[in-house]
Parts: C-alpha cells; sequence; structure tokens
C-alpha cells in the first residue's frame, strides 16, 4: 500500500506539473476566451474540469490495465504456479480508494487553475520576445 500510494502522489504531482507548465503556452488561449467573456472563475473551473477528465481517464486505463492484466495472466499462472487469481468486481474499499484518487486528483489541478484565475487579460494578449 505504500508503494501504490506513492506512485498515486508521483501521478498527482505529475499531473500538477503538466499542467502548470502548460499554462506558458496557453496563456493565449487562456486570453482569448477571457476577452471573448469567460470570467475568471470560467477559466478556473475549465482547467479543474481538465484535472477531473484526466484523473478519470487514468483510473478507468488503471482499471482496465490491472484487470485485463490479471484476466490474461490468470490461466499461465494457474498452470505454471497453481496460483489462482480470480477476477472479482472492485468491491466498496476499492471504490473508496478510487474516489480518493479522484478527488487528490482534482484538488492537484487546482494549484495551475488558481494561477491561471490570478493571470490577467493583458498578460496573455501581450507580445513576449
Amino acid at each position: 500500500l505504500v508503494v501504490t500510494g506513492m506512485v498515486i502522489v508521483a501521478g498527482l504531482v505529475a499531473l500538477s506539473a503538466t499542467l502548470l507548465s502548460t499554462l506558458n503556452e496557453r496563456r493565449r488561449e487562456i486570453a482569448v476566451l477571457r476577452a471573448v467573456g469567460a470570467s475568471p472563475v470560467d477559466v478556473f473551473i475549465l482547467l479543474v474540469s481538465e484535472a477531473a477528465i484526466l484523473t478519470v481517464a487514468g483510473l478507468i486505463m488503471g482499471i482496465i490495465i490491472a484487470y485485463g492484466g490479471v484476466f490474461v495472466a490468470q490461466p499461465f499462472l494457474e498452470a505454471r504456479l497453481g496460483l489462482s487469481i480470480p477476477v472479482v468486481i472492485p468491491g466498496l474499499v476499492e471504490l473508496k480508494y478510487l474516489l480518493v484518487i479522484f478527488v487528490a486528483g482534482v484538488l492537484s489541478g487546482m494549484l495551475p487553475a488558481y494561477s491561471a484565475y490570478r493571470r490577467s487579460l493583458s498578460d496573455g494578449l501581450s507580445v513576449r520576445i
């Protein structure tokens, strides 16, 4: 569980760092959104939603890979090692873990969203050399 927790923390830090690094590249896009009427709150919600979507996509892919790997490896493990690993539907404990990971993913997206929220409209529209 400790190793799993550290992998999750590393993934969340990477998500936050990626969103922060793309903010500089997307400052014009955000400024255009602001210029056509999007409020700073709209930009904040947009970036937090992006983090939520990326987190959900990661969770779904992780579940598919984990359960698919167990399903594919099950006959081999049973034939070679006599080890039977049943493929079962995630229980309440696993769903709680997934919920905690989702909330942590949304929270990790709030730092880049807050950074974009604080930027002024003129910052994105000015030419940088």
